[in-house]
């Protein structure tokens, strides 16, 4: 029992199972009937390891209340989720419990072992809160209207899901490190979106969940309702799910689309019918996984590549990933999307993000655009073929010297150094319809670790 519950006797209700081998990437519901209203539920599944990897989540008739996070381990995996009607807690968002059908649902990540579990599930009866509007509060959706290039982290995890800090406190290290916007992706639910603080210090909120799969993660930016996750079941599919995305106006980016670094590919994209015309954005840097290896990230370079060859204008990103800030390399901020708005509001930051007006960087500056005789256009845009030139103003920020490639339908078109900070460069050249360019930043030597990229700028 937790020590915020009530001091009343629960209602209880205990499952016991057996998970084979062959039960992997499956889900498993176990229903109770919430028969007055409560105070507080908890569910606790136990279960053995290693090399078991199972997820909990409680649902209030098909819409998620509570995210089951791991608490300790003692021989044995222990995940709880855990919701009150008053207070909200860690992986879950305060609201009335109220009469009805409730599940507790065990999903299947990984099963290396035959794996033996236990549930349990307290349900605390009382008098509940007033019934109240359980949708999302309001929060900010516009700052300014002054145009210019903002900055912000897409893809960071709060105490929600996995993360070690609460949405509070991201909020308060995205001020002290300047940022302009900031995206908090819990995994498979938006609870952080009730618990931002009530002072946004200038920084403007991007509703999002990481939409978390068995078979790979995409973020859902701009959405203010909870999205099912679960491919597979119903006969869903992923294609589904970024529909759902769409529907609410939201963005589907795949994220980390390759990790060969992680054991089995844990958290590449692996849908085999995987429609990609359905992808809005891909992020193709991914910190953690960029601390580990510059290789991963490489590999996601080349699959945008053969993206953008197929035709298909999908934008690039960056995100921090960041779950353990404070702990090793994993730093808020780091990379950083530099998105250019014609002012700080949510639809503005959503459009630059389809648009693909957007570079990311661990530090320098890339100023990309290009002209032709009659217009000029920033990443993102389209020039008519024929001659262009391609320009960049950089800011190296104490990192001299780099090397800039400029990449034209994924193959280098030319490398330069980047003798100093401050750096302008121009490139003519000619350019047919469905060509592309974009530019890249890298440290010199063997490898050319990547410092910053930007989104093409295509010919049409």
């Amino acid at each position: 029992m937790s020590k915020a519950a009530p001091a009343v006797k629960p209602v209880c209700h205990h499952f016991k199972g057996f998970l084979g081998l062959k039960e992997i990437h499956d889900y498993f519901s176990y229903s109770f009937n919430v028969t007055e209203p409560a105070i507080v539920i908890s569910a606790v599944v136990r279960y053995s390891g290693p090399g078991n990897y199972l997820g909990l989540t409680l649902y209030e008739q098909g819409s998620i209340r509570a995210f089951g996070r791991t608490e300790e381990k003692e021989g044995f995996v222990q995940l709880k989720a855990e919701v009150f009607s008053g207070k909200n807690t860690p992986g879950a968002a305060a609201g009335p419990i109220l009469p009805g059908r409730w599940q507790a649902e065990i999903s299947t990540n990984q099963i290396k072992r035959p794996c033996p579990f236990e549930l349990t599930i307290q349900v605390w009866p009382g008098s509940t809160t007033p019934a109240k509007n359980q949708s999302m509060p309001p929060r900010p959706e516009k700052i300014n209207d002054v145009p210019g290039w903002y900055r912000g982290d897409l893809h960071v995890h709060s105490t929600d899901s996995d993360g070690t800090k609460t949405a509070k406190e991201l909020f308060a290290i995205a001020l002290e490190k300047e940022l302009d916007f900031l995206a908090i992706t819990d995994h498979n639910n938006l609870f952080s979106q009730w618990k931002l603080p009530g002072k946004i210090n200038g920084i403007l909120p991007l509703p999002a969940m990481e939409i978390t799969t068995f078979l790979g993660h995409a973020n859902a930016f701009g959405i203010n309702d909870w999205v099912d996750w679960r491919t597979g079941r119903n006969g869903r599919t992923i294609n589904d799910i970024a529909d759902d995305v769409h529907l609410q106006g939201g963005i589907f980016s795949v994220n980390h689309p390759c990790t060969p670094g992680l054991p089995e590919g844990h958290a590449s994209w692996r849908h085999p019918d995987f429609d990609w015309h359905k992808a809005d954005a891909l992020e193709i840097w991914n910190a953690p996984v960029f601390s580990g290896g510059e290789e991963s990230n490489r590999q996601c370079r080349a699959l945008w590549d053969s993206l953008l060859n197929r035709g298909l204008r999908i934008t690039g990103l960056g995100g921090s990933d960041a779950h353990y800030l404070g702990e090793g390399s994993q730093h808020l901020g780091l990379p950083v999307n530099y998105l250019y708005l014609s002012g700080l509001s949510r639809a503005n930051l959503l459009q630059a993000i389809r648009q693909g007006r957007v570079f990311v960087t661990r530090g320098p500056e890339i100023y990309y655009y290009a002209l032709s005789d009659s217009t000029h256009t920033l990443p993102g845009g389209t020039l008519a073929a024929g001659k262009i030139k391609l320009a960049a103003r950089i800011n190296c920020r104490g990192m001299a010297p780099l090397v800039l490639t400029v990449i034209k339908n994924g193959e280098s078109l030319q490398k330069v150094t980047v003798p100093h900070d401050s750096f302008s460069y121009s490139l003519d050249t000619v350019a047919d319809s469905g060509d592309w360019f974009r530019m890249e930043l890298s440290e010199p030597g063997g490898e050319e670790i990547l410092v910053a990229f930007t989104n093409p700028v295509y010919i049409g």
